[in-house]
């Protein structure tokens, strides 16, 4: 991802659990690598995380976001409805895009 995101002049990246029992043997798929998460959100300027961060410690990788990516919006949600955890549910990716 990181070399892909790195080549192109991607603006935006959206990111989730995918299950699939052929390709990941009935699990979810899980970025569980925080430092390459910020290193991903700095070469783009909207990144959405939605439930594969589960073992990433969400307020370390809020305060690793705010030093290495500061100007990536990153939307990033945790757990289950009705108990989820939400980073930066106030900014939308559209403040952050450049007009067309």
């Amino acid at each position: 991802l990181l070399k892909v995101a790195g080549s192109t002049r991607l603006l935006a990246l959206i990111l989730g659990s995918y299950k699939s029992t052929r390709y990941f043997d009935g699990k979810h798929n899980v970025f569980a690598d925080a430092r390459a998460l910020v290193e991903l959100a700095a070469k783009v300027r909207f990144l959405h995380l939605d439930g594969a961060i589960e073992a990433v410690d969400l307020d370390a990788f809020r305060e690793a976001l705010l030093l290495g990516a500061p100007e990536t919006c990153v939307y990033a949600t945790q757990g289950v409805v009705g108990t989820k955890r939400v980073l930066s549910p106030e900014v939308t990716h559209d403040q952050r895009l450049p007009p067309l």
